[in-house]
C-alpha cells in the first residue's frame, strides 16, 4: 500500500479547525456546531450550522518522478444554517453571512474553496434552512 502527503481525514480536521477559529472569533457559540460526524440535539437550541465536507471525485492530476503520482481531490464544504421557525430573518442572514465568509476566504492547509454560495429552502421540519456550499479541491502525493 502506498503513501501519501495528505489523508482525508486530515483534510476533513483541518477544515473543520478552521470553520471553528472562524465561527467563535465571529461571537458565535462553538456548541452551535453539528459536526457532520458526531450527533447534536437540536432540541435547545434555537439556531445552529450543520458543517461537513464531502469527497465526491478524484483524479490523476500529473505524473511525478519515479513512483509517484500526483492527485487531485474534490469535494464539496457544506455548511446547513438551521434557525428555528418564529426567529427572526435577521438571525438567520448574520450566520449565513458568517458562514459565507468562511467560504469566501477560507485559507486552509492547501484546500481551494470555489464558488460559494447559499441556497434558501425556506422551512423544513420546522427550520429556516439555508444551504452553504462551495466546490473544494486538494491535491496530494501518492507514492507507490
Amino acid at each position: 500500500m502506498g503513501a501519501a502527503t495528505k489523508t482525508v481525514e486530515g483534510q476533513i480536521d483541518a477544515l473543520n479547525v478552521a470553520f471553528l477559529a472562524h465561527w467563535t472569533a465571529a461571537g458565535e457559540d462553538p456548541a452551535r456546531i453539528a459536526w457532520d460526524t458526531l450527533p447534536f440535539d437540536t432540541s435547545k437550541v434555537p439556531d445552529f450550522v450543520r458543517f461537513g465536507f464531502q469527497h465526491n471525485l478524484g483524479t490523476h492530476a500529473a505524473l511525478g518522478a519515479g513512483s509517484s503520482r500526483y492527485i487531485r481531490r474534490f469535494g464539496i464544504v457544506s455548511a446547513v444554517v438551521y434557525v428555528r421557525k418564529g426567529e427572526q430573518a435577521a438571525r438567520r442572514n448574520a450566520l449565513t453571512e458568517i458562514v459565507l465568509d468562511f467560504l469566501e476566504t477560507a485559507n486552509v492547509a492547501g484546500i481551494s474553496i470555489e464558488d460559494p454560495g447559499a441556497d434558501a429552502l425556506g422551512i423544513v421540519d420546522g427550520w429556516n434552512q439555508i444551504n452553504c456550499t462551495g466546490n473544494a479541491r486538494y491535491d496530494l502525493i501518492r507514492t507507490a
